[in-house]
């Protein structure tokens, strides 16, 4: 994932992991 082309806002990043779900927030400025 580049972030550098995302346009300014706010993302979700859906991570799962051993089974488990968790969503990280991104802010791009």
């Amino acid at each position: 994932m580049i972030v550098s082309d995302l346009h300014k806002g706010i993302y979700f990043i859906r991570v799962i992991k051993d089974g488990k779900t968790y969503t990280k927030k991104l802010i791009k400025h």
